[in-house]
């Protein structure tokens, strides 16, 4: 009986996150926020990260990942009350991309991932869903017209 095998297009996506996630989280601690919107290297605060959102450097209005590299740097250094100001879900994300790791290498080792592609694709969907919410929340939140 021969191992089933993921096809090269899934496998190939199976590596690319897997080494995204890795990276992502490899470098986190390697950073350090800067006042509340700059990120650095840590010990080295002259080098500091481009802005990485092109909507709130282009309309000056936050997306739905803004703050994200900040909370997971500030998770990286056990700042959880920091993390959660600079994003909300950045805990739940930064957690996901943990799980990423091992569901990734044992869908390239087995060759089959431990979700059904229906849940996997639900989970996602979900995620972007809280993203968006998240998002809107914050944008009437910050709103000065409305009540609070």
């Amino acid at each position: 009986m021969s191992k089933p095998t993921i096809p090269a297009l899934d496998r190939a996506w199976h590596i690319q996150v897997l080494v995204i996630c890795a990276l992502a989280l490899a470098a986190a601690p390697l950073l350090q926020v800067q006042g509340t919107q700059k990120v650095s290297l840590r010990g080295w605060a002259a080098a500091e990260l481009p802005p990485l959102c092109g909507s709130q450097v282009m309309f000056g209005i936050s997306c739905p990942g803004c703050g994200l590299t900040r909370s997971w740097v500030s998770l990286a250094h056990g700042d959880v009350s920091r993390s959660l100001m600079h994003h909300r879900l950045g805990w739940l994300l930064m957690a996901l991309a943990m799980l990423q790791i091992p569901y990734r290498l044992h869908a390239l080792v087995t060759g089959r991932p431990l979700l059904p592609d229906r849940l996997a694709t639900g989970i996602g969907f979900t995620l972007v869903a809280a993203l968006i919410i998240n998002w809107v929340v914050g944008l009437w939140l910050a709103w000065p017209d409305l009540p609070n």
